[in-house]
């Protein structure tokens, strides 16, 4: 097969000799002379035929003696294995990337999945209602031992508690409770009140109880939680 200048028709090479100068002089591509006709035969029999097989026959009539059939074949065949290479490559890059794609998908489904939403609010709320509960019960414990300080402090300073431990409370005949001994003339009838009951004494007998009184109180305040 020769092959001519589309520029120059006088130029004339074989297939190697137009492949290795890519262009003629003058610039003109390299075209065949004569478009070879493939038989029937071959029409016939490309169902059969491997990819490799129908490019050599098509290609075999162009190219004549210039390579022969087992070095194109092997050419054509790496050419083959290179794209079915980057044909795998791609399709792994694909499988990947639209397996990535589908998680993405996967995950804001089930983010945006209404019962996952419910759980995820009812998880919220459980969390808030377990530490309100716990606040309230340290709320609670703490109010209790206030309390509890509180009634303590109260019994300290009840004055029926001062007569529980033997003290008196020392009235005139008001009923008025006498704080001072100032306030009580010599024999002076008064009344001395006790945890049980009352009892009529006089101002010296008056004088022992409010000083004993007085005494209690001053310990009931010492007693007192700082």
């Amino acid at each position: 097969m020769k092959y001519y200048s589309l520029k120059n028709t006088k130029i004339s090479l074989t297939f190697s000799e137009a492949l290795k100068k890519g262009l003629s002089e003058d610039k003109g591509l390299f075209f065949p002379r004569t478009i070879p006709t493939l038989p029937k035969s071959f029409f016939q029999k490309i169902i059969k035929m491997s990819i490799n097989d129908i490019a050599l026959e098509i290609i075999k009539p162009y190219i004549g003696e210039s390579i022969d059939e087992n070095t194109l074949l092997r050419e054509k065949s790496q050419h083959l294995d290179n794209l079915d290479l980057r044909i795998r490559q791609q399709k792994k890059l694909l499988i990947s990337n639209n397996k990535n794609k589908l998680e993405r998908l996967s995950d804001n489904l089930n983010n945006n999945n209404p019962i996952s939403r419910l759980d995820f609010m009812n998880d919220k709320v459980n969390s808030l209602f377990n530490s309100l509960n716990r606040e309230m019960n340290q709320k609670i414990q703490f109010n209790n031992s206030l309390l509890a300080k509180l009634y303590k402090n109260i019994e300290i300073l009840n004055p029926l508690s001062i007569l529980d431990r033997g003290y008196a409370i020392v009235m005139n005949k008001k009923g008025e409770a006498i704080k001072s001994t100032k306030k009580v003339a010599k024999g002076e009838k008064l009344k001395a009140r006790l945890s049980d009951g009352l009892m009529d004494i006089e101002g010296l007998q008056a004088v022992a109880l409010m000083d004993a009184a007085i005494e209690q109180a001053y310990r009931a305040v010492r007693e007192l939680p700082r």
